[in-house]
């Protein structure tokens, strides 16, 4: 188990890093234009679930991605009811920006050797 998370220091440190980064930040991001319309959405789309509506019509990313937004967003607010409801949809927006820079390394392994892998990571996670 060390040995495997020692060849992999490197995607932990770049993960701590934007973890640390979101803390410090991440509450001043602000809202756009449309994210109250796609947060209706995924109140629609969990109203729908229970038969309490028509269900939305939800083009760009799913309703399941909707679902899972309001549903952590709504324990994130629990544990910090001080922000906004924009505000913690920010923060599992970020947590699926960090399975993707996991799901990139990992497929970035079978092509590449850890440090090759780690700096093809670092340049998606920097765009």
């Amino acid at each position: 188990m060390k040995q495997g998370l020692k060849k992999h220091y490197l995607l932990i440190v770049l993960i701590t890093i934007n973890i640390l980064f979101a803390a410090f930040f991440g509450s001043d991001f602000g809202d756009s234009y449309d994210e109250n319309a796609r947060y209706e959405k995924g109140l629609e789309t969990l109203a729908s679930f229970k038969q309490e509506g028509p269900i939305p019509d939800i083009r760009d990313k799913g309703s399941i991605y909707f679902v899972t937004a309001i549903l952590g967003g709504n324990l994130i607010r629990q544990l910090n009811p001080d922000l906004s409801l924009i505000q913690s949809w920010h923060y599992i927006h970020f947590a699926s920006f960090i399975l993707a820079l996991i799901a990139f390394y990992s497929i970035c392994l079978n092509f590449l050797d850890p440090t090759e892998a780690f700096i093809a990571t670092a340049l998606f996670n920097s765009q």
